[in-house]
């Protein structure tokens, strides 16, 4: 199907004035952006130097449609669509920084609290082995063993044989084989 000289400009006249309605449709996304960002004062000095330029464009986009030319206007749009993106993805990227440091500090306050409750856990476990110690020393005690003996061997050294003075130096394990004082 072929379509007449008469119905293909008609097509290219209806396709340009949608894209020039598209274009405009940016200009106007543009300076509804940045009467959206200007509003927003907790990041205005963060946004200040995208919102300029992208203020400037747009005025540049005026004075080329002033001036009859088309093209540049649409391009001077379309940067202006830019710097306005640019602002949104400025914030996006402060306020994403800002939840990361905040999920920083919290998995740190997480890591703090973990460490002090290992550390109580750890000093339960002692305190019961202390006192398992004590218990099993007391259980001894009424059996009628000796206490220093009992206590010896709960804290893993050999018992000391009867008649050996308890302060004197023992032999160590490395020596075990030799008599001590004995010289070749």
């Amino acid at each position: 199907m072929t379509l007449s000289w008469s119905a293909r400009i008609v097509a290219t006249a209806v396709l340009l004035g949608a894209f020039a309605l598209a274009t405009r449709a940016r200009g106007a996304d543009a300076s509804k952006g940045i009467e959206e960002l200007e509003q927003d004062k907790a990041h205005q000095v963060l946004v200040a130097e995208p919102l300029a330029k992208a203020k400037a464009a747009l005025e540049r986009a005026r004075r080329f449609r002033a001036a009859g030319d088309e093209p540049r206007a649409k391009a001077a749009d379309a940067l202006a669509t830019t710097w306005v993106e640019a602002a949104r993805e400025t914030v996006k990227a402060q306020e994403t920084e800002a939840h990361a440091e905040a999920e920083v500090a919290r998995v740190a306050d997480a890591g703090r609290l973990v460490e002090r409750e290992r550390a109580l856990v750890e000093e339960a476990m002692m305190q019961n082995g202390r006192l398992r110690a004590q218990l099993d020393g007391l259980e001894r005690e009424a059996k009628g063993e000796p206490a220093r003996a009992a206590a010896l061997t709960d804290a893993g050294a050999r018992p000391l044989a009867s008649g050996v003075d308890a302060g004197a130096p023992r032999p160590t394990d490395a020596g075990a084989g030799k008599p001590t004082g004995a010289t070749k």
